[in-house]
């Protein structure tokens, strides 16, 4: 039996039959006297679990709640792959917060305790999940970061620049000789493609040093290439030995 009105120590040591003495003993102790089952199994030393203090009662939940249906549901299949497993943990991220702030509106304090724990809990995994799957897809070479997308982009225009000036120069007069339209428009696309090997070559020796270019983006660069050259890879791979040679011989070192 609990009771919101506080007795005096007489009138507790008559409820349970014991002194005054024995009374002040257990409220030292923190018991709450007001919890009569509690004390009453305290008394006969029973496996109630014992009598509770004051801290103990109040921490107990004394609300009853049900989180409502999360607004944001998860997808009905359940793809494999770390994509997919992120995109889950991302929606069970935001499905906690809904119940926390649906708790704290509610003003239920067990309730904001619970969802709070779970929100903070998912946050965590999320990040450090996260941050997991940045580092391996940098690994792999599936991303680079956009100060390195910066600097490959960089070299190629200048390589590409520098091909072009250099074939316009060689070509200049063989156009100029040339009448024809369709001949020199062919001979302008053809330059080009020159071009634009030569630049991807330039970008790829360039790797070894300190650029790294990943394979994907010298491949993505030579894919439109291929209706010019059935070879390209080739081609770009001979191009990509020729200027090693050639390095080789400026720094007056043998070629590996």
């Amino acid at each position: 039996m609990k009771t919101g009105k506080k007795h005096t120590l007489s009138e507790y040591a008559s409820r349970y039959g014991v002194s005054k003495v024995t009374v002040s003993r257990w409220k030292k102790k923190g018991i709450d006297l007001d919890d009569e089952k509690s004390v009453r199994a305290y008394q006969e030393q029973k496996d109630h679990g014992g009598a509770k203090t004051l801290e103990e009662r109040e921490a107990e939940p004394n609300e009853n709640f049900a989180f409502p249906t999360p607004k944001v549901e998860q997808s009905g299949e359940l793809a494999p792959g770390a994509a997919a497993a992120l995109a889950r943990l991302e929606t069970m991220e935001v499905q906690a917060y809904e119940q926390m702030d649906w708790a704290m509106k509610e003003g239920k304090p067990f309730a904001i305790k619970a969802a709070r724990e779970n929100w903070l809990k998912l946050g965590d995994s999320l990040r450090r999940y996260d941050t997991m799957i940045a580092e391996a897809r940098r690994a792999t070479g599936a991303t680079l970061p956009r100060a390195e997308i910066e600097r490959i982009l960089t070299v190629l225009a200048w390589y590409l620049r520098m091909a072009a000036r250099q074939l316009a120069t060689s070509e200049a007069k063989n156009f100029a000789a040339e009448d024809k339209p369709e001949l020199i428009a062919r001979g302008l696309e053809d330059m080009f493609g020159e071009a634009m090997l030569n630049a991807v070559a330039a970008l790829v020796s360039t790797s070894e040093g300190k650029l790294e270019v990943p394979g994907w983006v010298s491949n993505a660069l030579m894919s439109d290439l291929k209706e010019l050259y059935r070879d390209v890879e080739a081609q770009c791979a001979a191009r990509v030995d020729g200027l090693k040679q050639l390095a080789a011989r400026v720094r007056k070192e043998p070629a590996k």
